[in-house]
């Protein structure tokens, strides 16, 4: 498989994932009857439809424009392309966080509130927070893997990994591959996702009550914006974690042939290779679903 396929499967997963991320978050269910509690709904759907939109469609622009016209525009070639996954979801994150940070404030000249504990965080659906916490926790595990993996000398350094032949005096490496100029970005990028992630959590579940509401709902309505958010978020990690696995995979699979005085030799690749290749679309296809899903 070359890159360049790599590269167009992608993209054709990031489209069906725009689609279904779309409809999981502006249909998303919520067990609500009253007028204002409906209201607040369409709100969170408005509010969550256009943080998808501007998140997937930065994302689509990225994997058209950043593997291509500019590849070259950092230091390290494709590291804008690496970053875009972390940075469509933070552009996701940072429009949620603005319109939860603007929620409307009870009005009229008697106002009233009950009196309940609220988290600290605002509790999303079990799957996909735990689907964030997953992705995440492999993205970190398998990137540190790829740093210590990767090549350290040569002009390539960080950036290819080697390839072994039959004999231990030879070898040849292959990229790109994500070592640490590309890991330590990602990280750091990934980081700020899941921090600020955890800030609009906090702001959801600080937000001013919704008048005309029972306390089920308004619990309910802070859950399905903080689902809605969780969502985006393990969608977000799930394709970094898919990206790595699949540019890693392709790279670790074989050297190529090389030629010394008459004679070739296939340099061997890793084993671990096609299982990481296969574990890609599964990641990113998991992730889709769990983004799609309308349960309440």
């Amino acid at each position: 498989m070359s890159l360049a396929f790599a590269s167009a499967l992608l993209i054709l997963f990031a489209a069906i994932a725009a689609i279904a991320a779309l409809t999981g978050l502006a249909l998303s269910k919520t067990s609500v009857s009253s007028k204002a509690g409906l209201d607040t709904q369409r709100r969170i759907r408005l509010l969550y439809g256009i943080a998808a939109l501007l998140g997937l469609g930065f994302a689509l622009l990225a994997f058209v424009v950043f593997p291509t016209v500019y590849v070259n525009a950092v230091k390290v070639p494709g590291l804008l392309a690496a970053l875009a996954p972390a940075l469509a979801g933070t552009a996701f994150v940072v429009t949620a966080g603005v319109g939860e940070s603007f929620w409307p404030k009870p009005e009229g000249q008697q106002r009233g509130a009950f009196l309940t504990r609220r988290p600290v965080l605002a509790n999303a659906a079990r799957v996909p927070a735990w689907a964030a916490v997953t992705w995440g926790s492999l993205l970190l595990a398998f990137l540190v893997f790829c740093g210590f993996a990767a090549t350290s000398d040569g002009e390539s350094a960080g950036r290819s990994i080697a390839h072994p032949e039959w004999s231990p005096y030879r070898s040849g490496g292959s990229g790109p591959f994500p070592g640490w100029p590309y890991g330590i970005p990602m990280l750091v990028c990934s980081a700020v996702l899941i921090l600020l992630a955890i800030g609009v959590l906090h702001v959801i579940a600080r937000r001013p009550a919704v008048s005309g509401t029972t306390p089920e709902e308004d619990a309910q309505l802070r859950r399905t914006s903080a689902t809605s958010l969780m969502k985006g978020v393990q969608l977000s990690l799930a394709a970094s974690l898919a990206g790595v696995l699949a540019i890693a995979g392709q790279a670790a699979t074989h050297g190529g042939v090389i030629e010394e005085d008459g004679y070739f030799a296939t340099l061997a690749g890793h084993w671990w290779a096609y299982p990481v290749i296969v574990a890609a679309p599964i990641v990113l296809i998991t992730a889709i679903v769990i983004a799609a899903r309308r349960k309440k």
